[in-house]
């Protein structure tokens, strides 16, 4: 995801550099150059490049949060149907160890019910009911340490399912918070786009920019925020530079 924004946020920032040098220009210069046409078409160039940009920016942090919330609900489901394999492994596997203990059990009572049996010569039924006995044992005992394996490899991959879902969660919050403040930065770039032609002071320019300012502050303290993620998706001195300007 990271590769595929990176270029149009890096275009949106450098657009977005010189949008506000332009700005910074038309509160500092005279009455004259506010009112060139040439400044103006200069400053609503900016905007529509710094709008594209961030429009796409915008396009593909959306479709990647699409994706991520799919992703979560597939591995959401997945989990739910382990834990329920889970439960119902290791209630068998409590069945097996009872039938095990009663089987045990069973045995020992033939033993002690034929004991003297043995002294008139071997009965037949009691060895085919002890071996029966003894092949059923183990049956369990075989299903059992299945069964203890098949538990281990599925609690297992439990484990490594909920470690997958935090960090999906956590790149799913990450993406949604991204989009959610280049959305706010195209919402106000386009509001802007209608606006250059009709602003005449000063004032105008900063009561109309003042939202766009604060937009652009809280994305670029939210990448601060994570100097990894700010080295991956721009040029960290392009960010730094923007901050330490305007802000």
């Amino acid at each position: 995801m990271v590769l595929e924004i990176r270029p149009s946020f890096s275009e949106g920032l450098k657009y977005l550099e010189t949008l506000f040098d332009l700005f910074h220009l038309t509160l500092t210069g005279t009455e004259s150059e506010l009112y060139a046409p040439s400044n103006q078409e200069e400053i609503r160039l900016a905007i529509d490049q710094t709008h594209v940009s961030f429009s796409e920016t915008g396009r593909i942090t959306a479709k990647h949060q699409s994706l991520y919330d799919e992703k979560l609900i597939s591995l959401t489901h997945q989990i739910s149907a382990l834990e329920i394999k889970i439960n119902q492994q290791e209630n068998e596997l409590g069945q097996l160890k009872q039938e095990e203990g009663k089987k045990q059990v069973e045995s020992a009572k033939l033993v002690m019910k034929n004991i003297f049996s043995f002294r008139k010569g071997i009965n037949k039924e009691f060895v085919a009911k002890i071996l029966a006995i003894k092949e059923r044992v183990k049956e369990i005992v075989d299903r059992h340490n299945s069964m203890v394996a098949s538990i281990s490899d599925l609690k297992s991959n439990l484990t490594s399912s909920r470690l997958e879902l935090n960090r999906l969660r956590d790149e799913s919050s990450f993406i949604g918070s991204l989009g959610s403040k280049i959305r706010s930065i195209t919402t106000f770039l386009a509001m802007l786009q209608g606006k250059v032609h009709v602003m005449f002071n000063t004032q105008q320019w900063r009561y109309e920019f003042e939202p766009l300012l604060l937009s652009i502050d809280d994305l670029i303290t939210f990448l601060q925020s994570r100097e990894n993620l700010m080295t991956s998706l721009a040029d960290k001195h392009i960010v730094e530079k923007i901050k330490s300007k305007y802000f």
